[in-house]
């Protein structure tokens, strides 16, 4: 059972972050593929753009960043991690935002625009790297969220409750 994942997460679980334990030999791998990522980037903003079956305006994010630059350079952040289930999106947002550096751990199947959840050929990668998202967007200095994702919500729930399912000493209750 160490080697796999197993991850569920049916609509409207409300205390999912007490369910979710991250075992060690996944927590090494996700730790070891994003660390590299966190020194180099010490200050950043994440954002997680859904953008298939879920659909919202890249424009809308873009402007966000776009009207709060300065805020963001005079605090030294030049970094922006991409967390996105759009094939296309992280060119799209590195040639609008050439200014700073734009920033993915993983890259996504093509699904030819249809929700990759459904689509993706490799069901144990698309787990592991949402958790790499994840764990990436809790490290940021500031988060932009998809407002019609779920897993955006499931995130903002635990900035704002100041849950890690990363951390591996938590007991996880059932």
């Amino acid at each position: 059972i160490d080697n796999k994942i197993i991850f569920y997460a049916g609509y409207g679980a409300r205390n999912i972050n007490n369910m979710i334990k991250i075992n060690m030999n996944t927590l090494k791998i996700i730790e070891n593929e994003c660390n590299n990522l966190l020194v180099n980037n010490k200050k950043y903003i994440s954002l997680h753009y859904r953008n298939t079956d879920r659909k919202h305006d890249i424009n809308n994010f873009l402007n966000k960043i776009k009207n709060n630059r300065l805020k963001f350079k005079k605090e030294n952040i030049e970094t922006i991690f991409i967390a996105t289930d759009d094939y296309l999106a992280f060119d799209k947002f590195k040639k609008n935002l050439d200014d700073f550096n734009c920033i993915r751990i993983n890259i996504i199947e093509d699904c030819n625009g249809k929700n990759i959840h459904y689509h993706s050929s490799d069901k144990n990668k698309l787990v592991l790297d949402l958790l790499k998202d994840i764990y990436m967007i809790l490290h940021s200095t500031y988060f932009i969220p998809s407002v019609k994702s779920g897993v955006s919500r499931w995130i903002i729930q635990m900035i704002h409750e100041k849950i890690n399912i990363f951390d591996i000493n938590s007991e996880c209750k059932l």
